[in-house]
């Protein structure tokens, strides 16, 4: 979840009554949205040969490779 879906739904509950009402169960809360989007990861995976179904979840062996081949480089200091 993303910081700011994060403050969304903090604003929701907020709206609903706080913490309070958290506790007390009275909370209408939307389920966020998946921070990977599935037509995405597919595409890409039908574009590296990785087998996955065109309908329901994406396997966790897709989003694993989809999330490892999109990590950020690690950071590396220059030589001086």
């Amino acid at each position: 979840m993303t910081i700011a879906a994060l403050h969304q739904v903090l604003d929701e509950i907020d709206s609903q009554g706080g913490p309070a009402a958290a506790r007390a169960g009275r909370l209408d809360i939307p389920t966020p949205k998946p921070v990977t989007p599935a037509a995405e990861v597919r595409a890409w995976a039908a574009a590296s040969g990785i087998d996955c179904p065109p309908a329901g979840p994406v396997p966790h062996r897709v989003l694993k490779a989809w999330h490892a081949a999109h990590r950020p480089a690690p950071h590396t200091r220059r030589a001086r």
